[in-house]
């Protein structure tokens, strides 16, 4: 399939460029290849229990997500196979799910083209769905700082304004009064 790269558009060529890379790094391990193995590791792979309806292989998705090489980091993708249709008995799955890891350049199409022919030379449903989410990302504590500082600015701005809104007021207040009664003035 690597060797045929010519005949798929830019977004698969360049998915498939990236793979090519991954493998080559998996084959030379003592040389930061040890991301390409982890890559490879977190991909899903039948379980036992098909038969009573085991058939969602999530695969290692944390695994992916930490696999991160010089030129490649991997990214968590689920395909689902199987007919489309409504659910008949709630609780009982549908469609096959399985996880994989791509290089995270991979669109979730060009994914979608090189499930389709990996899968293509084995009996399995049609593909309904490839997905490529992207993680939540988690705070770090420069990400605190910065929020830390512009809440300040926050408070800064709304005690500023307070207290222009406040001198305002007292300053109008006292030019109305009556300086000798110190009632207000009518006018």
């Amino acid at each position: 399939m690597l060797d045929q790269i010519a005949k798929y558009d830019e977004e698969v060529q360049q998915c498939l460029c990236q793979w090519r890379i991954v493998l080559e790094d998996a084959t030379n391990v003592s040389s930061n290849g040890v991301y390409a193995l982890q890559m490879l590791d977190s991909w899903a792979i039948p379980e036992s229990g098909i038969l009573e309806g085991n058939i969602r292989w999530a695969g290692h998705y944390y695994e992916c997500w930490k696999s991160r090489g010089p030129y490649v980091s991997g990214k968590w993708c689920n395909t689902y196979m199987g007919k489309q249709r409504p659910v008949e008995h709630p609780g009982i799955p549908l469609a096959m799910s399985w996880g994989s890891c791509f290089p995270i350049s991979c669109t979730d199409t060009a994914v979608a083209t090189i499930i389709e022919e990996l899968t293509s030379m084995v009996i399995l449903p049609e593909i309904i769905e490839t997905s490529c989410p992207l993680p939540i990302t988690r705070i770090d504590t420069i990400d605190i700082i910065a929020m830390v500082i512009c809440c300040l600015f926050l408070v800064l701005v709304i005690v500023g304004t307070a207290y222009e809104f406040y001198t305002n007021n007292s300053v109008q207040s006292v030019r109305y009064q009556d300086h000798s009664t110190n009632k207000p003035h009518r006018k």
